[in-house]
């Protein structure tokens, strides 16, 4: 395999950075036919209580934590063009959105979207954050994302050398998205990590912590 072979391998999966088996076992169960179409309804469900509008700002970011057993929240932040900013937390109390899902996907064969949001209890607040705090988040994630691309490439080149892959597993695992917007250009993250508390293996799973922590202050 060609070096560029391997690299395109490794960015077209770029979102996964670990494989977290428990994690596949709690949001995906194997011997379910519909697995695939219950992912894709979690991820419409958590769009519709975590809406993250990220345009027309000089710059703004999401980051979203899905356990894989315990709550989901997200982290908006948006630089407006007239430089002020806006921090929004929400974060689901009560049941989870995928508990909330799964109920009613074991009564209801049609689901309506609409009533499982409205099913679904999002605690929203503003977050206070100084302009230090906002200029450490940004250049933090810039290193978190040359680190990961470095990474890959390392990974890429190995495995181009060896044809063996390596990975790690978390005990617990967790998705971390990352949106990011600025200058037109819009990247996405997805990243299965351990959980908060543990070692984080990925550096955008530990920016997303790091952020997290400081919003929850």
């Amino acid at each position: 395999m060609s070096i560029d072979k391997a690299l395109r391998y490794y960015v077209c999966c770029i979102a996964i950075l670990a494989f977290a088996a428990p994690f596949v076992q709690a949001r995906q169960p194997q011997d379910d036919s519909r697995d695939d179409r219950t992912l894709e309804e979690y991820n419409e469900l958590l769009d519709l209580i975590f809406p993250r509008d990220l345009y027309g700002t000089r710059y703004a970011f999401a980051v979203r934590i899905t356990p894989s057993f315990d709550s989901e929240s997200q982290l908006v932040v948006r630089v407006e063009l007239d430089d002020s900013i806006h921090v929004e937390l929400m974060k689901v109390v009560g049941r989870s959105a995928w508990d909330t899902l799964s109920d009613r996907r074991l009564r209801d064969t049609v689901l309506s979207f609409d009533d499982l949001a409205k099913r679904v209890k999002v605690e929203r607040r503003p977050v206070a954050v100084s302009r230090e705090t906002l200029s450490w988040w940004q250049e933090s994630y810039f290193r978190a994302v040359r680190a990961t691309m470095e990474e890959l490439e390392h990974q890429a080149r190995s495995y181009q050398r060896t044809g063996v892959e390596r990975t790690w597993i978390s005990a617990d695992g967790v998705i971390y998205s990352i949106w990011y917007w600025q200058g037109g250009v819009d990247s996405y993250w997805r990243v299965s990590d351990g959980e908060l508390t543990s070692r984080l293996h990925s550096p955008l799973a530990q920016w997303v912590a790091e952020v997290m922590e400081r919003a929850e202050q």
